[in-house]
């Protein structure tokens, strides 16, 4: 895209946004119809999909008819031929990688717009209504940093930082580099705030990849003395939703995503399921996209004044949930809730190992001892009843390929 094609998209996408909802729905219901057409007009996979339901892209008349389509899982686009749309080359797209929770990586298929707009403009619309503007310098802490090219350094205001490095290091390079904004994991961000209290003063934290309790929000909050405004997305779609200064929900990005919230199980995927479908990746259409988290719609609209809908994105993937042995389901954010706020514990993971077990690893603080390991048995135990609990004190634990930390998972059911 030339930069009139960029500077129109933006003007766009920022006027969409103060719709009045209505017209916001009717606006985001002709992009589906339209990506709909196209994926079956274009892709072996969508023109099977819907030739096997004896169904065409005309069915589609309401939202509720989509689940007259197949959910698409992670395992369909490891080997993504199928839904590449006629007309594209690969080797002229933009690709992105996710590693997934099981380690299997997938690779996903830009075309230029899709990502220009995802990578790039839907968030550029969410930061400014937070108050970040395009000249304040922005630190963004990944597994692997980029390189620190021109476009990144002197155009965007981007350095970027490895969250394996030590965190003096790194606390002595942000003093340097004086950001007005952090975005990262967390999970890091809580260990990065207390040794660079007082030092690095940012005034907004962005927080994206992993679950947000109220009580990590506050820790980064006070630790920064910063606003922490969360991203919920997914490397396959980029940016789906995101918080802004009124926080009562977050604003699903209806230009460039449709989200779907199940309502009732379907094809083994539980109610309460988020499945997607990409509104601007016309060379790699993904329809009804599980991305497997959980959440639900807020019907009230935002004190902001904004037409775009409310989410609230899950308490955690739906694979870490914890399946107890008596039958019943337990959130990730219940699971971890009795140990987050232990004076003894540094760092922790919690792992349903077995149908009947979860192994709690902890990386202690000075004030660990028999007390600490009573209380975690004491304040889990009633949550996930019928499994035994082992304690394993540990010098680290080790993120995700990703860079990120699953505090919760379940490798009893999920595999992950």
């Amino acid at each position: 895209m030339n930069a009139f094609g960029v500077a129109a998209e933006m003007l766009a996408l920022h006027r969409g946004q103060w719709r009045p909802v209505q017209a916001v729905r009717e606006r985001q219901w002709r992009l589906l119809e339209s990506m709909l057409a196209h994926a079956y007009e274009t892709t072996p996979h969508y023109r099977a999909a819907f030739d096997d339901r004896g169904i065409t892209p005309a069915d589609i008349r309401a939202p509720d008819d989509l689940t007259r389509l197949p959910i698409l899982k992670k395992r369909n686009i490891r080997v993504p031929d199928r839904l590449f749309a006629r007309g594209f080359k690969r080797e002229t797209l933009h690709k992105s990688f996710s590693s997934g929770s099981t380690g299997e990586g997938a690779t996903t298929y830009f075309d230029d717009r899709a990502w220009v707009v995802g990578r790039f403009l839907v968030k550029l619309r969410a930061r400014l209504a937070c108050g970040l503007r395009p000249w304040h310098n922005v630190a963004l802490f990944q597994w692997i940093p980029n390189e620190p090219t021109f476009l990144r350094r002197r155009i965007l205001r981007q350095l970027s930082f490895g969250v394996h490095e030590p965190l003096e290091q790194t606390a002595d390079s942000l003093v340097s580099f004086g950001p007005r904004a952090l975005y990262g994991f967390p999970s890091y961000l809580t260990r990065l705030a207390p040794v660079a209290k007082g030092r690095v003063r940012p005034r907004f934290v962005f927080t994206s990849g992993e679950l947000l309790t109220e009580r990590t929000r506050a820790t980064i909050a006070s630790g920064f003395g910063a606003e922490v405004f969360d991203i919920y997305g997914c490397t396959e779609v980029k940016e789906i939703a995101w918080e802004c200064p009124a926080r009562s929900g977050y604003h699903v990005n209806a230009d460039s995503v449709f989200v779907e919230i199940l309502k009732e199980e379907e094809d083994g995927v539980p109610a309460g399921s988020i499945v997607v479908t990409s509104l601007v990746n016309r060379a790699m259409p993904l329809v009804r996209y599980l991305v497997g988290d959980t959440g639900s719609w807020i019907p009230e609209p935002c004190p902001c004044g904004r037409g775009l809908p409310l989410m609230r994105p899950s308490l955690g993937r739906q694979a870490d949930y914890f399946i107890l042995p008596g039958g019943g389901e337990v959130s990730p954010y219940n699971v971890m809730d009795p140990v987050e706020a232990l004076h003894g514990v540094a760092q922790f993971e919690i792992v349903q190992d077995r149908a009947d077990h979860a192994m709690v690893r902890v990386v202690p603080s000075p004030a660990f001892g028999q007390e600490t390991r009573d209380e975690i048995v004491r304040g889990l135990g009633p949550v996930i009843p019928g499994m035994a609990i082992t304690i394993e004190v540990v010098e680290s634990i080790r993120p995700e390929k990703s860079g990120k930390f699953r505090i919760v998972k379940n490798t009893a059911f999920s595999g992950g």
